[in-house]
């Protein structure tokens, strides 16, 4: 099934798909990454892994940005922003966010498993009618 560009429902199922990976992929890194710099070690090896740290959370608040700004919340920067504040907060973002979207995306009749929308098995209807039930 074809969905047409800019669909609402499309960017909700992306932005939440991205959200869900950045987390399965960037918290057991950032927590790697915390381990090195607890370790410490020569201040090269140092700089690199602050960097990689700093460059995995914000990447991680980028997505978490994109589903809120999906979710059409009120100020996606802000939930992008707590988000970097320290390192749990991702997760209780994310954990928030994201049943949101799962909410909206049944809602408008498409399955959602534990990795983000099966959009190849729905068909396209508009947020507009998902959101209503939840009037």
């Amino acid at each position: 099934m074809t969905w047409p560009a800019g669909s609402p429902l499309k960017s909700l199922a992306d932005a939440q798909i991205v959200a869900i990976l950045g987390i399965a992929i960037g918290v057991p890194l950032l927590l790697v990454l915390h381990l090195l710099l607890e370790e410490g070690g020569n201040a090269d090896g140092f700089r690199l892994v602050a960097v990689a740290a700093v460059v995995v959370q914000v990447a991680i608040a980028a997505a978490l940005y994109w589903l809120a700004r999906a979710l059409r919340e009120p100020a996606p920067v802000l939930w992008a922003v707590i988000a970097l504040i320290q390192f749990p907060l991702p997760l209780i973002v994310f954990a928030i966010l994201s049943p949101r979207a799962t909410q909206r995306l049944r809602a408008a009749g498409i399955d959602v498993g534990v990795l983000g929308a099966r959009l190849r098995d729905a068909r396209p209807r508009s947020l507009e009618q998902g959101d209503a039930s939840e009037r």
